[in-house]
């Protein structure tokens, strides 16, 4: 299926400050085949890929610096990526807790992950583990395109202020504009004096919890603010 497709191969090493450049690389690579097919979804593709690849550093190779490599491979309506590192071996559970039905805040990453991409799956090759993310991209809806200077409006909800920081700048850079609060009530009081197109919000914040704010603002409106 993938025999005559592009494919792009990248090593970086395995440190934190790599991952932005990382995925500038796969982004210029995504919007030059995709091009506005990925108008909509690019946000949260951008936060889940990030995510990936951010654990390889972490976990997998404990930030020591070793080669970690990135495939990307592009077909008409979908790409597949490959995050292969030579850590420890490494298994993707079966089930991922959808967080927006418990109390629990592990595992957002890999629910983040889950929910984007089409299809995830995590191998052991020899000595290596791999990491598959496979994303389905439709073609874009001419009716459904927004014009170039309707920039989007995103709410993001974080009290720690290195990840709230972290999450404005990768959306920002985006081209989105971004409102940071950081606590539930600021971002619950965001949602009813603004219109935002899409609200990334943490799970245990003060005041109210980011599963509260989607309870209490969802019952009260009648929409499809989409949360992550």
């Amino acid at each position: 299926m993938y025999a005559a497709a592009p494919r792009y191969r990248d090593a970086f090493p395995s440190r934190l400050d790599e991952v932005g450049p990382c995925w500038s690389h796969l982004e210029r690579r995504l919007i030059a085949h995709f091009g506005p097919a990925l108008e909509e979804d690019l946000i949260m593709i951008r936060l889940a890929v990030t995510e990936a690849i951010v654990n390889a550093v972490e976990h997998a190779h404990a930030e020591d610096g070793r080669p970690l490599t990135v495939e990307l491979i592009v077909d008409d309506h979908e790409f597949l990526l490959r995050i292969i590192d030579t850590g420890d071996p490494f298994d993707w559970p079966d089930e991922v807790p959808d967080i927006l039905d418990t109390d629990m805040e592990g595992g957002r990453g890999l629910f983040l992950i889950e929910s984007v991409m089409s299809e995830v799956k995590q191998e052991r090759k020899g000595e290596k583990n791999v990491l598959t993310l496979r994303r389905e991209v439709e073609p874009p809806n001419p009716v459904a395109w927004r014009a170039e200077s309707d920039t989007r409006n995103v709410l993001v909800a974080d009290d720690d202020p290195a990840i709230r920081v972290m999450i404005t700048k990768v959306v920002e850079s985006t081209g989105a504009r971004v409102r940071a609060v950081s606590d539930g009530a600021q971002a619950l009081q965001a949602l009813e004096s603004d219109d935002f197109d899409a609200a990334l919000r943490d799970i245990m914040m003060p005041r109210l919890t980011g599963l509260d704010v989607v309870s209490k603002y969802r019952g009260r409106h009648d929409c499809r603010l989409p949360f992550a």
